[in-house]
């Protein structure tokens, strides 16, 4: 029996914003990130990758609830090999909501917030 796992490549991850022009700028301002695919066919959205992922910003419709900002609600991990400090310290000159750095699992880790809540978790392999 052939298993869905076996034949699947993740084609991309959905985030729900309020304004895809103004999310896809805090991307690419805080992060680094070029959007490269923009449309509007049912609604607004916007395409980027961090690597090798795919990520696909949607516009929500009118009367649409943003995320809650739940550490239980959907969020993107982004492994970096080093720097995290140096990232981190960016990202707050920039006024961006981010946490303290934190350690667990053989990781060093933090976490931002984009304009509507979504939640993104920087970590770096602990190597002390």
């Amino acid at each position: 029996m052939d298993r869905l796992s076996d034949n699947v490549v993740l084609g991309a991850t959905v985030l729900r914003v309020r304004d895809v022009d103004r999310s896809a700028a805090w991307y690419r301002e805080m992060l680094g990130v070029e959007v490269t695919v923009t449309a509007a066919i049912e609604h607004p959205t916007a395409v980027f990758r961090f690597g090798q992922t795919l990520y696909s910003m949607w516009q929500l419709t009118e009367g649409e609830e943003p995320p809650r900002g739940s550490v239980s609600d959907p969020y993107i991990v982004a492994v970096v090999p080093e720097n995290l400090e140096g990232i981190r310290t960016g990202l707050v000159a920039g006024g961006a909501n981010v946490t303290s750095i934190g350690q667990g699992n053989g990781f060093r880790f933090f976490r931002v917030r984009d304009p509507d809540n979504n939640l993104i978790e920087i970590s770096s392999p602990d190597s002390r």
